[in-house]
């Protein structure tokens, strides 16, 4: 009997042996796998923050374009009837979406002394005496100062090296 407890010893010692390499695999496996997770997990959260960020920019891009585009109709207008329609117009873009994509920063800052100097201006004017170059002329700096603002907000160094 003492030689078959020693002759099961070693095969039993192999089969543990064998299964604690089996674990030890398996462990290392499921292990490998939570940090392959982990770090895909990672970046697909830096992929959708950056794409949150260029959507971001791009409404934001949007919405220049079109206050400027809408702040040049007031700058252009050929007569009183179109220089008041066209700053109604601004006045219902910029007070949409501006506050919401710049809040109470120099951007809308910009955009409300562009609204205050033309409306203020519109009431000066005398509609059979409008003089589309001396409106030019007059506004014109203030839709300067108004695409300065822009540009410094959505051309900043985080945007442009992000």
């Amino acid at each position: 009997m003492a030689t078959q407890s020693t002759s099961h010893a070693p095969v039993h010692h192999a089969r543990k042996s064998r299964r604690d390499f089996y674990d030890w695999l398996d462990m290392a496996i499921k292990t490998a796998g939570i940090a392959f997770a982990v770090i895909a997990a990672f970046q697909a959260a830096g992929t959708y923050d950056r794409d949150v960020q260029e959507k971001y920019l791009d409404q934001k891009i949007k919405f220049v374009d079109d206050v400027l585009t809408a702040a040049g109709q007031v700058v252009i207008a050929q007569d009183y009837k179109s220089n008041a329609r066209a700053l109604d117009a601004y006045g219902v873009i910029k007070h949409g979406q501006g506050i919401a994509l710049f809040g109470d920063d120099n951007t809308y800052r910009a955009m409300i002394a562009f609204w205050n100097f033309c409306a203020e201006r519109r009431d000066d004017l005398v509609p059979a005496k409008y003089d589309p170059r001396a409106n030019y002329l007059t506004v014109e700096p203030t839709f300067e100062n108004l695409a300065n603002a822009f540009h410094a907000n959505i051309f900043t160094p985080e945007v442009a090296t992000s």
